[in-house]
């Protein structure tokens, strides 16, 4: 069995950061599987410096080896890039070594303090740029819209709207806004009860059923959504900690 827990960021970081994260294995876990959802996050596991883990376009399976332990920091999508310079567009689907980390790394050992070394780092706030805004008005329960509505509504070309989508989350526009969607889907699939799936595809903005089921296959690793949902308790246990 694999112990997640998130807990919540303090209110002036939680425009920026969703949450602090730990995994806990208590047995070897040789595929934990790890959902896209626009997000990047760093991640401290007992090395010298932390891991920068990009945007992914798809699910992956990470190994645990029984008795390890991972602390994460998980960005709002589209913020890791106010706080950290990294080539997001080459980081898509990867995981690197975060350059010049170290000196938050060595305050990462001993788990008492954790969250509050890392606010003391991230303390200086940032002004959202377009991207951000975008993001942010998408998140906030807007319509996925097509290429030429966002530009217009950030002021840029679609191309320059595009290649600042790349270089600020590793992700063009119309794909991050298509794991935001299915991202909205999983997240009301969270209930143990069978959800309607006609009604839910309806209400997350996907065409019809058969676009849902579609969509999930690609980014789930190729589950339908009834057997993700059959099978995302024997991982996922969490509970978010205020």
């Amino acid at each position: 069995m694999v112990e997640y827990r998130e807990f919540a960021p303090s209110p002036a970081l939680r425009p920026y950061v969703e949450c602090y994260w730990t995994v806990h294995a208590a047995h070897n876990c040789p595929a934990y599987p790890v959902l896209p959802d626009g997000c990047a996050d760093l991640l401290f596991s007992n090395g010298p410096e932390l891991q920068l883990v990009g945007s992914m376009t798809a699910a992956q399976n990470f190994a645990l080896a029984a008795g390890s332990e991972q602390f994460g920091i998980r960005f709002r999508p589209a913020m890791a890039a106010l706080f950290l310079r990294a080539p997001w567009e080459e980081l898509t689907d990867r995981i690197v070594t975060a350059e010049r980390t170290k000196l938050i790394a060595n305050q990462l050992h001993q788990p008492l303090g954790r969250i509050a070394a890392v606010e003391r780092w991230l303390h200086k706030l940032r002004d959202p740029g377009p991207v951000q805004s975008i993001v942010n008005w998408i998140e906030s329960g807007g319509d996925l819209m097509r290429m030429d509505d966002l530009s217009r509504q950030a002021g840029l070309s679609t191309r320059q709207l595009r290649r600042l989508f790349l270089a600020e989350t590793g992700l063009t526009p119309k794909h991050l806004c298509r794991v935001l969607r299915f991202r909205r889907a999983v997240q009301r699939m969270s209930s143990p009860a069978r959800p309607d799936f006609a009604a839910l595809a309806q209400d997350t903005g996907f065409y019809d059923q058969a676009h849902f089921i579609n969509e999930f296959r690609q980014f789930s690793g190729g589950h339908t959504p009834a057997a993700w949902q059959a099978q995302r308790g024997r991982f996922f246990q969490s509970n978010l900690i205020e």
